[in-house]
């Protein structure tokens, strides 16, 4: 299902509302924002989409595209 080219944040945030992505070729703001790319995954279920990451390599990003809760935590790591 992985798209062939890049797309902005904000289409895919419309496109899949409350969703969970999973982005490759992943390209950030100066602020580290994400704003284009490659979509892999998405789904309701965010167990779904760490699975599927899990499983690859490369640039990638998680990004969900709802309101995230005051009480959640977030984390953002780089491995490899």
């Amino acid at each position: 299902m992985e798209a062939k080219r890049l797309q902005p944040v904000s289409t895919l945030k419309r496109r899949y509302p409350n969703e969970w992505l999973l982005l490759r070729d992943v390209a950030a703001d100066e602020l580290t924002h994400p704003v284009k790319g490659r979509l892999v995954a998405h789904s309701k279920n965010r167990d779904h989409i760490y699975d599927r990451l899990s499983r690859m390599r490369g640039k990638l990003g998680v990004l969900y595209t709802g309101d995230i809760p005051r009480k959640l935590a977030v984390l953002f790591l780089e491995l490899g």
